[in-house]
């Protein structure tokens, strides 16, 4: 009987031995798996705040386009005013042309009358003539300064246009990018 007993006792510890041994195991592959978690979570935390970084710079790329998009429209209305009054003296000097051809013409044909009127006359003549002149270099002048500005105009929108699609590209690249990166993300996320 204590043959017996010492034969129990000697399992029962070797059992003992068996199940320790099993619980250090147990115990070490947990340890293992909540470091790979732990450095999985950190790998995670340090992604989002790039992403984060990343989407704050975008915000700011969009603010910076929608001021500088909102400076050229006010550009654009400025010259676009200023254009409005060209035009519009533009009008106003060829009105004056025509009052002056017909003031001269008027004029031409009082000649006839007399011989002092005619002399006068021609004087007066001669300033209408020298004020139409001024008057046509003036119209020409604002004609040229009328198709600067108008090349001008179409210049800015052109480059405003350029600016926008390449604004819109790139920010369409970088979403998409950060679509991609996030779905591969996931995908690595779930594979573990």
């Amino acid at each position: 009987m204590a043959d017996d007993l010492k034969r129990k006792l000697d399992e029962v510890s070797s059992i003992k031995n068996v199940v320790n041994r099993n619980l250090q195991e147990d115990l070490r592959y947990e340890r293992e798996l909540n470091e790979k978690l732990r450095t999985e979570l950190d790998r995670f935390q340090r992604e989002k705040d790039s992403m984060l970084s990343k989407l704050r710079d975008q915000e700011a790329t969009r603010e910076d386009i929608a001021r500088e998009t909102t400076q050229l429209n006010a550009n654009l209305l400025r010259k676009n005013d200023e254009l409005r009054k060209l035009e519009a003296e533009h009008e106003s000097n060829c009105h004056r042309l025509r009052d002056l051809n017909d003031q001269l013409e008027a004029m031409r044909q009082r000649t006839l009358n007399s011989q002092t009127q005619k002399r006068r006359l021609e004087d007066d003549l001669r300033a209408l003539t020298d004020e139409r002149d001024d008057l046509i270099r003036k119209m020409n002048e604002l004609n040229n300064r009328y198709e600067d500005y108008v090349n001008s105009m179409n210049s800015e929108r052109e480059q405003i246009i350029r600016a926008n699609k390449t604004h819109v590209r790139l920010l369409t690249a970088k979403l998409l990018f950060q679509i991609l990166t996030q779905a591969l993300d996931m995908r690595a996320k779930y594979a573990l």
